[in-house]
């Protein structure tokens, strides 16, 4: 049988799902979870720095009457443009957060830290917490961890300088030279 149309849905797969935990009906109690963070797991997020990664995020939820507290740790190997050369280089990362979230009608006492779910939300998301602590744990200096694993050619580059004005030892530049005599006066 031949369609004129695809189906909307045709080829669609929600791969945030598995970052999402069922609730209701969950008993009381501690309860341990294993989501596994891969490159598609980065790739449903278009402002993402990190290209991919390879890890695990385990979540310890503890749901007490309407109340769900998540710990979520992180430990992954992310790949990202090295700052020196460019090249791809994977840095580990480790991050450890928790999540509150509050179920059933509203409640006016709660700080920003506590996350209200309303009745009919029946399942805790918890991909964006785990994209955010990703984020998070990624260093401020992002290189590979020996200079030598850097490409070859941009360490060379770097290493010859650039050859811009400034490298040369001509004195100063004239135009400092002014502003100085304009302070001196």
């Amino acid at each position: 049988m031949r369609y004129l149309c695809r189906p909307l849905n045709a080829g669609l797969v929600d791969v945030l799902a598995p970052y999402r935990i069922p609730f209701v009906g969950l008993k009381p109690g501690r309860h341990v979870y294993r989501m596994e963070v891969d490159p598609l797991f980065f790739a449903s997020f278009p402002q993402s720095e990190i290209h991919s990664a390879r890890g695990v995020a385990e979540i310890v939820l503890e749901k007490i009457g309407s109340t769900l507290d998540a710990v979520v740790v992180l430990d992954a190997v992310v790949t990202l443009p090295c700052d020196r050369c460019l090249a791809d280089a994977e840095l580990p990362i480790h991050f450890e957060d928790r999540v509150i979230a509050h179920t059933g009608a509203a409640v006016t006492d709660l700080d920003g830290e506590v996350l209200q779910l309303g009745p009919e939300v029946y399942e805790l998301d918890l991909a964006q917490p785990i994209f955010e602590a990703a984020h998070f744990a990624l260093p401020t200096r992002r290189v590979h961890a020996a200079e030598e694993d850097c490409d070859p050619d941009v360490a060379g580059y770097l290493a010859e300088g650039t050859g811009e004005e400034g490298d040369d030892d001509e004195g100063p530049d004239p135009r400092w030279s002014a502003l100085n005599d304009l302070k001196s006066r």
